[in-house]
C-alpha cells in the first residue's frame, strides 16, 4: 500500500512540476523618429596616413547633418543625401540595425560587378540623434531615378524614405 501511495505521490509531483513553463522573453519595442532628411555637406578628403601625403582616402563614417531638407537630389559627384533620426527605446544598450539602399537601376562598378541594392549592418545607441547617408563619390553611382532608403531594427522594417536623384 505504501509503495502505491509513493508511486501516486511521485506521479502527481512530476505532473505538477512539468507544467511549469518559462515565460516568453519580452520583445523590446523601438520607436523610430525621423528628425530630418535631405542633402548634407560633402565629407572632407584626408591623407590616408602621415607618411604618404599623396595617398588620399575617405574618413571613417562621419556624423550626418542635413543642410537642406529635400527629397530632390542632384546627380553630381560628392553630393551627400540621407536622413537624421532617433531610435527611442527603454533599454540603454546598443541596437542592431541594417541600412539598405535600393537603386533605380542596377549599379555597375568599375570591375563590372552589378548590384541593385546595398546593405550594411551595425549597432547604434538608442535615444540619441544619428544619421545615415549616401555620398555620390564615383561616376558609376550617378544613377538617376528613385532611390529608396530602408532601415531595419532587429530585422524588422522601421523606416523607409525615397529620394529622387536627377
Amino acid at each position: 500500500m505504501k509503495s502505491i501511495l509513493l508511486f501516486i505521490l511521485i506521479l502527481a509531483t512530476d505532473t505538477v512540476f512539468s507544467q511549469v513553463t518559462k515565460a516568453p522573453e519580452e520583445k523590446v519595442l523601438y520607436q523610430f523618429i525621423e528628425l530630418n532628411h535631405g542633402l548634407g555637406a560633402p565629407r572632407e578628403k584626408v591623407p590616408a596616413n602621415n607618411k604618404d601625403s599623396s595617398a588620399w582616402s575617405r574618413r571613417p563614417p562621419q556624423e550626418f547633418k542635413v543642410i537642406k531638407a529635400t527629397d530632390s537630389v542632384p546627380a553630381i559627384l560628392n553630393t551627400v543625401f540621407g536622413v537624421e533620426f532617433k531610435v527611442i527605446a527603454v533599454q540603454s544598450t546598443d541596437v542592431p540595425y541594417t541600412v539598405e539602399w535600393i537603386y533605380p537601376i542596377p549599379m555597375k562598378e568599375k570591375d563590372g560587378t552589378k548590384y541593385r541594392a546595398y546593405k550594411s549592418s551595425g549597432r547604434l545607441w538608442p535615444n540619441k540623434p544619428t544619421g545615415r547617408y549616401f555620398e555620390l563619390d564615383e561616376p558609376y553611382e550617378l544613377l538617376k531615378g528613385l532611390w529608396e532608403l530602408n532601415i531595419y531594427i532587429e530585422n524588422e522594417l522601421k523606416y523607409s524614405h525615397r529620394f529622387i536623384v536627377h
